[in-house]
């Protein structure tokens, strides 16, 4: 995102985005923690009405990055997802599967080698979260290879009608091979693998057309709302988007779930953002759970797997809740700490012998 445009709407900056994410991960952390135990009726209803939306905001946010930075960067972006995006997602998943696997292991709990070989590309799990990390990579997948086809169609333009037309392509190649996938999973996993891709897909065309559609939502020129018809727009495009998101909740059954859930998800999603304005992000704690979101969605579940096999806290309860919590923090910094000190050895250690090549 150019400077002007962060300037223009700092709710959808990087560190305003992660708060918004570091909202919705201790949403799911709650609602992970209900597998294992009782929460109030209050807190189960609410969780149930929203369900699968909680995660739509990490869709999103991950489909509006990618897509401010191949308009940000171009090509290089593009042949750079592979390697930051693909292997970047791995890196973060599959040690964190091999901590899930000692874990199985010293609890006694059973799994198969090829359960274990499945989860470590995000298909089956041992007991960790795993459907999101799969989608995810799948898309990063989708939009290199959309960009790349996209690229080679366009090649004998020039200019800024090129960047323009790969674009429009890109997004045209990418939406068509999502809804194939949608069509591939519908056939072979459980539907919360593919009723949120929507929420990226919207992601990525948010980002090509947020002038436009912010416009329509009642922002002016310097992204504010202001005005009689400003504020007027703002407050019906809010309500719209929770009243349709509700209904559909409420009502789609059946053969209309599914459509209308990807429906649902492009407008919570909406609604989140056009909310997210009023809110004075980035704030400092709900930003540190977004940037860890990975780690967190990840390795939650072993505190909650494992103190369950402690006699005093099996039947849940406030204060398991409570060391579940902080064990989960505990567990993502750590992570989180170790995996950085050894990205940075080995970038250190890359540019070293770079170096030393070009001394011989």
């Amino acid at each position: 995102m150019t400077n002007s445009n962060q300037a223009k709407y700092r709710f959808l900056t990087k560190e305003a985005t992660a708060s918004v994410n570091g909202v919705f991960i201790i949403v799911v952390f709650i609602s992970h923690l209900r597998t294992y135990m009782e929460v109030a009726p209050a807190i189960e209803k609410i969780l149930s009405l929203i369900s699968q939306l909680m995660v739509t905001t990490f869709l999103f946010y991950s489909g509006y990055g990618v897509m401010e930075s191949i308009r940000a960067k171009g090509m290089d972006y593009v042949k750079s997802i592979p390697k930051k995006r693909v292997l970047g997602v791995f890196a973060i998943f599959i040690p964190a599967v091999l901590l899930f696997a000692v874990m199985d292991l010293l609890l006694g709990i059973p799994f198969t080698l090829k359960q274990f070989a499945l989860s470590l590309v995000a298909w089956l799990n041992l007991g960790n979260s795993n459907w999101y990390i799969f989608v995810i990579i799948c898309l990063y997948i989708l939009t290199w290879l959309s960009w790349i086809i996209a690229d080679k169609i366009t090649a004998k333009f020039d200019g800024p009608e090129k960047i323009t037309l790969r674009n429009e392509t890109g997004m045209t190649a990418l939406f068509i091979s999502a809804i194939l996938l949608i069509a591939v999973l519908l056939f072979t996993t459980p539907d919360y693998y593919y009723n949120t891709i929507s929420a990226y897909l919207f992601g990525v065309f948010f980002s090509q057309n947020k002038d436009g559609i912010l416009k329509f939502c009642g922002f002016n020129k310097d992204g504010k709302v202001e005005g009689i018809l400003g504020v007027t727009r703002y407050i019906m495009t809010v309500l719209f988007c929770v009243l349709v998101t509700y209904l559909i909740r409420t009502y789609a059954v059946g053969q209309f779930k599914t459509p209308g859930f990807l429906v649902a998800s492009v407008l919570f999603c909406l609604g989140i953002v056009l909310i997210s304005y009023l809110i004075p992000f980035p704030d400092i704690v709900f930003r540190w759970f977004g940037e860890h979101l990975f780690e967190i969605y990840i390795l939650m579940r072993i505190p909650m797997i494992s103190l369950l096999f402690i006699p005093y806290l099996s039947k849940g309860g406030l204060t398991y809740a409570i060391i579940c919590f902080i064990l989960t923090i505990l567990l993502a910094w750590i992570y989180h700490s170790i995996r950085l000190k050894i990205s940075n050895y080995l970038k250190h250690r890359s540019a070293a012998k770079i170096a030393k090549s070009d001394r011989e």
